[in-house]
């Protein structure tokens, strides 16, 4: 398969890459230096495997020369109706839709749909702006970086943060993280201290303070009260019937 790959993309063919397809790119050294979509689900996982490709996970596809990924799923119809329009015009584009019952195909740049840590948002810079904090809680995005993503200004960001959320960007990325580490510690046995710097607390005292004034309690109490009650001793029960 890599070597069919290699000899495609040398015959200067564009190669498109589905859901995992980008692994598959990614392992042919066909996407060095670019940038390529995946899966937020993928998103940690890529990174670990190929630091000299840039993943995006916050838009449905990304176009890069004769490179297009996307996150999979329907976001391949996405992409078919792209390559359609690009060559044959957006009248033979809408009517393959028509043909899949599809009302419209989105634009490479709209967000990634998933289960957001804290409620999205109906305007699309605000999805992406949460998409991108929810993939960077370890080590948090300074506002600036953040807004510069979305080819935003800071405070331009933050107006449509409190527009469309009520809150700023700062407080909604801080609710994420503290989200974040009490799913970790409903579902992990990692110590507090590993969970206070996965949700991008470099201090525990800082972090142990910013989470009982969330949740009313200290890290530990949350863990505790929250932890599976063991089942009842059976051994001192009455004989069977017989």
């Amino acid at each position: 398969m890599r070597v069919w790959l290699r000899e495609a993309a040398a015959a200067g063919a564009t190669l498109v890459g589905l859901c995992t397809g980008s692994f598959a790119l990614a392992r042919a050294g066909l996407l060095q230096g670019r940038r390529c979509c995946v899966n937020w689900f993928h998103l940690d996982d890529f990174r670990l495997a190929f630091a000299d490709v840039e993943p995006v996970a916050d838009r449905i596809f990304v176009v890069d020369g004769r490179r297009i990924t996307c996150g999979g799923g329907t976001a391949a119809l996405d992409v078919a109706a792209w390559i359609v329009d690009r060559h044959l015009g957006p009248a033979a584009a809408q009517k393959a839709l028509r043909v899949l019952l599809a009302d419209r195909a989105r634009k490479a740049q709209d967000a990634q749909p998933h289960q957001h840590l804290v409620g999205p948002a109906a305007d699309p810079r605000v999805r992406r702006a949460v998409l991108l904090m929810e993939q960077n809680l370890a080590e948090p995005l300074a506002l600036d970086e953040l807004a510069g993503r979305l080819a935003l200004s800071g405070r331009h960001l933050e107006r449509l943060f409190i527009r469309h959320l009520g809150v700023t960007p700062a407080r909604h990325y801080l609710d994420a993280r503290l989200q974040y580490a009490a799913l970790l510690l409903e579902t992990t046995n990692k110590r507090v201290t590993e969970v206070a710097m996965d949700a991008g607390f470099v201090n525990l005292a800082h972090f142990a303070t910013r989470f009982r004034a969330r949740f009313g309690v200290a890290p530990s109490g949350y863990r505790k009260a929250r932890a599976p009650a063991a089942p009842a001793d059976q051994s001192s029960s009455s004989s069977p019937v017989r």
